[in-house]
């Protein structure tokens, strides 16, 4: 009988393995939690497969318990499964597991060094831990050898959230270069870059590219594009692109409202400037920054 199940489990392995290959990532966890129970013993391959098939499928607890028990069958740890539970802990925003898994691999060194160091400055990016972000992005990019996109594109972002805007200009115009995919967010967070250092035309530039090339991004396109060319004192361009931004916003956002209104406070439109914040101060209820200034500069009111 022992046999017999045996022979069965191996065939819901190689169905399991099959789903895998497909993408079939529920059928595959089906297979094999089926091959799991005929066995009556605990074989590494079905749970390697599995865990797979759970990350995959974003079931990220039932990954965990399966990389947990696939580390514990080992006879030897591979750095392997602590890349992928370290990446499944951060997902369910567990970032001391996390971090400590994506160490555990750095300590082994066995040729994924590469991929602890990235991943652990991808957890540390996500908790604003910048200069920790950098150290580990950088040391990622040595090992991997600089030719991965994402890489660059993640230690920009960190050197852009630690105001070091040369270097993050740098870091994203080489993952533009690199490879198109990711192109829109990295075209905007060069913008950004640009803008924060205040090259208000390379700014306009790539938020132009983000609009032409990216969907997700518009909203934020149009938003910072506008602001651009305010500073550029492009101010008919500056209200035309807030105005598609707060369309595309569902005209809830109290901050684009603000910000068409000095546009129009700038090129001189002030009844098209206090209608805007008014808008914003009903969709605020808490009136925004500078609306009482402007009542006071434009009209000697002091709104109470």
């Amino acid at each position: 009988m022992r046999k017999l199940n045996e022979i069965e489990a191996d065939e819901y392995l190689r169905r399991g393995e099959s789903y895998v290959r497909s993408g079939n990532h529920k059928n595959a966890i089906v297979a094999l939690t089926k091959a799991i129970e005929l066995r009556g013993h605990d074989r590494l391959e079905d749970y390697f497969l599995r865990s797979g098939a759970y990350f995959c499928d974003k079931n990220f607890p039932c990954a965990i318990k399966d990389l947990t028990k696939l580390i514990e069958l080992r006879n030897t740890e591979i750095g392997d499964d602590y890349v992928w539970r370290g990446r499944a802990y951060f997902e369910t925003k567990n970032v001391n597991k996390a971090i400590s898994d994506l160490t555990r691999v750095i300590e082994l060194d066995d040729g994924k060094a590469y991929a602890g160091y990235f991943w652990r400055g991808t957890v540390y990016l996500t908790l604003m831990k910048f200069d920790e972000a950098i150290s580990d992005l950088t040391k990622a990019i040595e090992l991997e050898g600089g030719k991965d996109a994402e890489y660059y594109s993640r230690r920009g972002t960190a050197y852009l959230g630690n105001q070091d805007f040369e270097n993050a200009i740098g870091d994203l115009t080489k993952a533009i270069e690199l490879s198109d995919a990711g192109a829109a967010t990295n075209y905007m967070s060069r913008g950004v870059a640009h803008y924060k250092n205040e090259n208000y035309g390379e700014a306009v530039n790539d938020f132009t590219k983000t609009i032409e090339i990216g969907d997700n991004e518009k909203l934020y396109a149009y938003t910072w594009r506008g602001k651009a060319n305010r500073e550029s004192k492009n101010y008919d361009a500056a209200i035309k692109d807030l105005t598609n931004a707060i369309i595309l916003s569902g005209r809830k956002n109290a901050d684009l409202y603000y910000e068409r209104a000095m546009a129009y406070e700038f090129s001189g439109d002030k009844m098209h400037a206090l209608k805007d914040m008014f808008a914003a101060s009903k969709i605020n209820h808490d009136k925004p920054n500078g609306y009482n200034d402007f009542l006071a500069r434009t009209y000697g009111i002091v709104d109470s």
